[in-house]
């Protein structure tokens, strides 16, 4: 039966996670982990909440230790290329995010985020490549082609800058960038 308890415990973690209260989501899944160290869900778990409370660098170790024990996890990998890119590590998370698509080569969410930290580190032919496959995955995402007219113009390339941002309004109206990006044609 004590078995049982690292699962309870990190189900009520999820419970508290989904209901915002992170503070007890924590102590539930500090609380597995001490009845079961080589919990990989649960680590991942505690790290998503620390990254949610603002404490990255909490949660890569966490990703670390679920990556370690369950390597390939594209949870964890991916958790963490988002934790190392809110704190500025973008050629870590670009490897994060390299190898979730690996794994998972149409991961839209991977290639978006990856995108986004290659333009950060000026790679931006790579997060234009990336973006042309988020909008041949998904035609309708209106931040992915916000996101590639951005690239386009610092790639000095304005008539396909202007497609794009008129492409994010004919998708999204109300989408305030893009009308504004239109001042500009």
């Amino acid at each position: 039966m004590k078995s049982d308890f690292p699962h309870a415990y990190n189900n009520r973690g999820i419970a508290y996670r989904r209901m915002g209260d992170y503070e007890h989501a924590l102590a539930d899944y500090d609380a597995a982990i001490r009845l079961k160290s080589d919990y990989a869900n649960v680590y991942n778990n505690r790290g998503y909440v620390r990254r949610k409370l603002g404490r990255y660098a909490e949660a890569i170790a966490d990703y670390d230790a679920a990556i370690r024990l369950k390597p390939g996890y594209v949870t964890a990998l991916f958790n963490r290329g988002y934790a190392r890119a809110r704190l500025g590590q973008d050629i870590e998370a670009i490897a994060d995010y390299s190898r979730v698509l690996k794994i998972a080569p149409d991961d839209v969410l991977a290639l978006y985020n990856r995108a986004a930290s290659r333009v950060k580190i000026g790679k931006l032919e790579a997060a234009r490549a990336d973006l042309d496959r988020v909008i041949a995955l998904q035609p309708d995402l209106a931040k992915a082609y916000l996101r590639r007219a951005l690239v386009l113009r610092k790639l000095g390339r304005e008539k396909a800058a202007q497609a794009d941002y008129r492409k994010v309004v004919a998708l999204k109206e109300n989408y305030a960038a893009a009308r504004f990006a239109r001042l500009f044609e």
